[in-house]
Parts: structure tokens; sequence; C-alpha cells
């Protein structure tokens, strides 16, 4: 077998210390380096007792800061001590033979030789051993055969081992999963006889092997097994009511189970978007209906959230778990009907920046979609973000991926409009543009407008002028005389609007409401209607009010 040369000195430090024992590479690792990948860990058995291992692991461990051998003794009760040699994290186990009761943990006592221990292991392909000292493959149980035909066998018999410790059945699923094996048929035959023990595991394992079976390259096939092997009806039985389920034939060409783990299979390998994905259409058995003909799941998603809540909570989840996964559930509909409606509005990828740039209502309803999605929560005053809006588009894209096929390039080149306008928002919230002093009711109040394009238009004018700084956030007299120059010069609008206020005045000049106050706004209403003064030309209106005030002194 070959070893990494960035391995060998760890490996021959190890079997020079050990002269006096038999040391063997065991485990997966032995499994990985026979398929020519990175292992993942370093495993060793050997038959010297754990006294003796600790002894010459102190020895050739790696130091701390402190100047100490980094040994661990956190297994010793089961004969596994860790250590650190040449930066590499290894674990050495004395040999064992394990007697188990009811499925409990195993009684363990110490192994005579490399074949007793590893007739207590799982799998054949785990039982192997490399023999560092002799340079030598040992296996007892056809493991090396199981990786070349990709066949899955338990060592011994299948029964024995399930029934020594019930969660072997979800390992086997698990690592056929992983790998894309098949499980040999005596091994799927034991499975299916004594799929009721897997009750008897605590919910906290079950919980982790599932959530491993889920995070494999090949997530889809973990349900399959789970459901085929008759396992899923004692984990999950929600997952069966989904098979056979149809769909309106205009969106899906699978039931709801089939399209479940296809999304399942195209969803990002995160914990919570794993879980998400399997139990996102999981209310759609409880909210089936008929309306003329066309089948409907009217509020599948809040059913779902509901149902999620339920069966994680079988599973022990943390309640960030909890939170998170159902909240996915429950918005995964929301990017769809946000796409529609932003296609409905005409908006292009092409067009993103100049969207990017006006303050129209779909811009809001996208602001609005981010909010919604962004799940916060606080704890100990301080506030996670527990799902953003992203990860709520990476479910949807999945989504995406298992429908009908000839409704897949439509959806994912929506979901591309979607999700650009996505991070226009996001880009927006980091880098905040400056806001106009006024809005559109402003000037609909100012200038007698209507909504509709002039309004648009101006307001695209006005932050145009606030993006080149000829405006600032606070000059809200100086915007408004800018959207009425815009809209008697581009426009062509005949206003007739007087470039100061009798507020203005009164301020300035000290003028008291009344007759007074009325002629000079209305002389100056009529300058600007005979073209003498301009309704933006507020300086020029000043020096006229003062020149006015003059005369009458």
């Amino acid at each position: 077998m070959l070893i990494p040369d960035k391995y060998k000195n760890l490996i021959n430090k190890i079997a020079e210390a050990f002269t006096e024992y038999e040391i063997l590479l065991v485990g997966g690792s032995v499994r990985d380096l026979l398929q020519e990948r990175e292992p993942k860990d370093f495993d060793f058995t050997t038959s010297a007792i754990p006294e003796q291992t600790k002894d010459i692991l102190l020895t050739i461990a790696d130091l701390n800061k402190n100047n100490e051998p980094m040994v661990y003794e956190w297994g010793s009760k089961y004969g596994t001590l860790g250590a650190i040699i040449d930066g590499q994290s290894i674990e050495i186990t004395t040999y064992r033979v394990e007697q188990y009761s009811e499925g409990r943990k195993p009684e363990v006592q110490w192994g005579k030789s490399f074949f007793e221990d590893s007739a207590r292991r799982d799998f054949t392909m785990n039982s192997m051993g490399y023999d560092i000292k002799n340079n030598e493959l040992i296996d007892h149980w056809g493991g090396q055969m199981g990786i070349r035909t990709k066949s899955l066998s338990m060592v011994g018999m299948p029964v024995k081992r399930i029934q020594e410790d019930p969660l072997r059945m979800l390992r086997a699923i698990r690592f056929a999963a992983k790998d894309n094996l098949t499980i040999d048929t005596e091994t799927t035959k034991a499975i299916k006889e004594n799929a009721k023990l897997i009750e008897t595991l605590s919910k906290e394992r079950k919980r982790d092997e599932l959530t491993k079976i889920l995070m494999t390259d090949n997530p889809d096939q973990g349900v399959r097994n789970l459901v085929d092997l008759g396992l899923m009806q004692y984990l999950i039985p929600e997952v069966n009511d989904m098979i056979n389920l149809q769909q309106p034939t205009k969106f899906h060409n699978k039931d709801v189970y089939n399209h479940s783990l296809t999304v399942l299979k195209n969803v990002e390998p995160q914990i919570r978007l794993r879980w998400a994905a399997l139990l996102h259409d999981i209310g759609k058995p409880h909210t089936y209906t008929i309306n003329d003909g066309v089948i409907h799941y009217y509020g599948h998603q809040d059913e779902g959230a509901k149902m999620a809540y339920q069966i994680l909570k079988r599973f022990a989840f943390g309640n960030e778990d909890i939170a998170a996964i159902c909240h996915l559930v429950r918005q995964h509909m929301n990017a769809h009907r946000l796409t529609k409606n932003l296609i409905k509005d005409g908006i292009d990828v092409k067009n993103i920046a100049e969207y990017k740039n006006e303050n129209g209502v779909s811009y809001k309803t996208v602001e609005k979609f981010v909010n919604k999605l962004d799940y916060w929560k606080n704890y100990d005053g301080i506030d996670k973000l527990l799902v953003s809006a992203e990860d709520v588009m990476k479910l949807n894209r999945a989504d995406i991926m298992g429908s009908a096929p000839n409704r897949i390039a439509a959806g994912l080149k929506k979901f591309e409009i979607t999700k650009k306008m996505v991070e226009t928002v996001r880009e927006n919230r980091a880098n905040p543009r400056p806001k106009l002093p006024i809005n559109g009711n402003d000037l609909i109040k100012k200038f007698n407008l209507e909504q509709g394009k002039d309004l648009g238009d101006v307001l695209k004018h006005l932050n145009s002028q606030l993006e080149d700084g000829v405006i600032g956030e606070t000059e809200a007299d100086k915007a408004f005389s800018l959207a009425q120059k815009y809209l008697v010069e581009e426009k062509h609008y005949p206003l007739v609007v007087s470039p100061v206020t009798g507020d203005e005045l009164m301020k300035k000049f000290n003028i008291k409401p009344g007759k007074d106050l009325g002629n000079i706004l209305k002389s100056l209403k009529n300058m600007v209607r005979d073209g003498e003064l301009k309704g933006w030309e507020k300086d020029k209106a000043y020096i006229i009010v003062e020149n006015m005030l003059k005369k009458v002194e």
C-alpha cells in the first residue's frame, strides 16, 4: 500500500517506537489509502495495553508551549489514547473484543490478536489493517473485494452486527451514500428484518447519523435506502406520505417524494439547507386539494413548517437549528413569488444597474423580500442572523432543479434576475446612497403632480443631481427648485409657483401674516407667470421682496 511521502516520517516514527508490539494502521485511513484518497484521520491498533502505549507516546509526541508531550487520555477507558506527532493528530487503541448487551455500550476487554479486533468491526472495508512495520496489508474479511466491487458488507453475520448496535443500519446507509456503494444482499435482508430495532437508539444518535447521511454526496440515495429498507417508518414516517403523491403536471413531472429528493440532491451541503430540502414539501400530503381538475397545495409551506418543528423536536435539535430550518421551509415559496413579480415589472438582468438607481415600487419590494427572509434572533442582547435571504434563494434554486425538465431553464433565468436584485440590495446596504431631502409625496403636494412616469422622471433627475453633489441630503428648498426647473424646462409643465414660501418670507424679513404678505406672494407669482422671474430663482426673489419692502418704508 502506497503511503504518501508527507506521512512517511510519521508512520516510520510510530513503527520504530513500537518495536516490541504489533501495531497496524486501521479503519478509514486504510480504506482511503487503498482508493488513493487523502486520509482524514490516522487510527492505529496495537497489542500494547494502554499504559504501555502511553509510555511510548510520551517519547515521540510533539511538545506544547509548556514543553510537555501532547498526549491525551480521553478514551483510555476503552483503550484509546491520542497524540500529536509531526503536527498530525493520531489515535492508538489496544486490540479489543467487545460484548454487547441489548444494543447499549459494549463491555470492553483487551484482545490478543488483530484477528479478534477486526472481528468486532462493522463493515469489511473498515476491518482491514496495514502492518506498518512489515509493510503488509491484512484483510481477514474481504474488505479489498468490497472496495473493488463497490459493495458494502458487514463483518461476519449481519444480523449479529446489527443486534449488537442497531446504529450500524444507519451507518451502512451512510457509507453507501457517501461512496455510492451497493449494500449486499445479506446485509439488506438483515436490515429489513431488524429495522424496528432503530427505535432502541437515543434520539441524539439517530439525529447525528441522519444528518451525516444528508451531508453525503448522494443524500437522495441515502433517503431512498432509508425508505426501501423499512427504516424511514421508524424515523420520519411523514416522508413516506409523500410517495406517489402527484403534483400539477404544468410544473412537475415527479411525485412529491421524488421531487423532494431531487431538491435534496441539488441544494448546497449545509446541514440546515439539507434538512430544509428534505422537509420543504412535507406539508403537501396535509394540504392536497383539487379545484377544477387541478391539484393544489395551498398553504403547504406553513403546514410544512409546523410539521418540521415537530419532526426536529423528536430528534432533539437545538432551538437555533429548529428555528432556522422551519424558517427555510416556511419561506421557500416566497422567492418564486418575488421572481414572478419582477418579471411582470419587465426587469431584466441587463438593466439591473439602472434599476438599482430608482426608488420605484419594485426595488422596495425586493428590499421587503430581503427583510422578510433574513431571519434574526436576539440572544443575550446580541442579534444573530440564523438564515439569510441568500440561504432561502439557495433552497429556491434547488427547488427549480426539481421542476419538470421543460421549466428548469426558464426558472433558472428568472432565478438569476432575483439573485442579482438581492445582491443589489446587499450592495446598497453595504454602501448606502445619500437620500433625497424630499420624496414623491412632497412633490405631489407641492406641484399637484400625479403618480406616474413624470413623477418617476423627476425623482430620477433629483437622484442624479444628488449623486453629482449638486444638492445635499438636507437641502429640501434647493431640491424643490431643481424639480420645478426640470418640470418647466424638460416636461413643459405650466407651473406658476413662487420661488419662496410665506413662511420663508416671514422668517427672513420678519413679516407678519396678513394682507401685506399675501400681496407680496401674489406679486411674485405674477412675475413668474409673466416670465420676469423663474420659479426656482429664490435669491432673485429675495432681492425683489427686499426692494418692495424698501419702497413701502
